[in-house]
């Protein structure tokens, strides 16, 4: 058959290049748009793909609402959630930005607001397990004393969890922590509580990515609400 001859190709089949990508779990076809407009979600299977510290505050703050806080690292700032007008930041799920010390420095820029706070990383600020904590985390164990004497809730949001990224070093310090990651995918160590009887108590509860606004929203109004608590998690 000669070139002439040849049927041209059909272009409605051919996808421009960045209109579509491939789900890494499913490997299904996603446009690109619909992906980032639902939070980097799967539309197949729900897998939920690694979100940069920007993309994860747009997400889950109010339109238009974001104003930020200069950090090194890390994206800090006061938003509103769901109306509530509070402190929220987010540190990259990697391994070299995601560490404890980045995320108590982005966490002691929150708790300087004097609001209600958020904060999504990887591992969290946790207790640890030394004799003689290091002056980072000592500073920021001391911002969160004073932020529970003022009755001001904390929230964490773990979005990565695994050895590496300082979880597994000690208890992550928060009034509710969350994590995002599915039960399945986590360390044992990491597992949500069940009763008082827990093994392994680090970790409240699971939500999954496409509810976390709803109920972050939910918890800050409910802690905020004036109460009986001293500021301490209770257990």
């Amino acid at each position: 058959m000669s070139a002439e001859d040849r049927p041209a190709p059909d272009s409605r089949s051919a996808i421009p290049d960045g209109v579509a990508i491939k789900c890494a779990a499913c490997k299904e076809v996603i446009f690109a748009r619909e992906h980032e407009r639902s939070g980097r979600i799967c539309p197949h299977c729900q897998h939920p793909s690694p979100l940069s510290a920007d993309e994860r505050i747009r997400f889950i703050v109010d339109p238009d609402s974001f104003e930020p806080i200069a950090v090194a690292q890390g994206v800090a700032g006061t938003a509103a959630i769901g109306d509530l007008r509070c402190a929220v930041g987010a540190v990259d799920a990697d391994a070299v930005a995601a560490t404890e010390d980045t995320a108590a420095h982005v966490l002691r820029a929150l708790l300087q607001t004097h609001m209600p706070a958020a904060l999504f990383c990887a591992g969290g600020v946790g207790v640890s397990g030394s004799a003689k904590p290091d002056a980072t985390r000592l500073r920021t164990h001391k911002a969160l004393h004073r932020h529970g004497a003022a009755r001001l809730p904390y929230v964490l949001v773990i979005t990565d969890p695994h050895a590496e990224h300082g979880l597994l070093t000690g208890a992550p310090m928060g009034d509710i922590v969350l994590a995002e990651t599915p039960v399945r995918h986590m360390p044992a160590v990491t597992q949500p509580r069940q009763g008082a009887t827990a093994e392994h108590p680090f970790v409240d509860a699971h939500v999954p990515r496409a509810e976390m606004r709803q109920e972050l929203a939910k918890l800050l109004n409910f802690l905020a609400q004036p109460g009986d608590t001293d500021g301490e998690r209770q257990d």
